[in-house]
């Protein structure tokens, strides 16, 4: 009963906000870059060094859990006893 309220507050508040986002698009437009500024990683630092552009970080970050995950680094012992 508590979560069924729980989501219907959640659900109520989400179409409150819409409403007032339409009625007023500089708040709306305010909220969403806010989200969007929110979401989104600047830099990253791996092994001790900052990546900045966008294409560093991805392949920063993908080759991060390459290593982790490959057979050399361990990381299939780590991970072993969750599958």
């Amino acid at each position: 009963m508590v979560i069924m309220e729980e989501t219907h507050r959640r659900q109520l508040s989400r179409e409150i906000w819409l409403k007032e986002g339409d009625k007023n698009t500089g708040f709306f437009h305010r909220m969403a870059s806010a989200h969007r500024r929110n979401n989104c990683m600047e830099r990253v630092k791996i092994n001790e060094e900052w990546l900045l552009e966008e294409q560093e970080i991805r392949e920063g970050i993908a080759n991060a859990f390459k290593e982790l995950l490959s057979e050399d680094s361990g990381g299939r012992r780590i991970l072993g006893d969750f599958s």
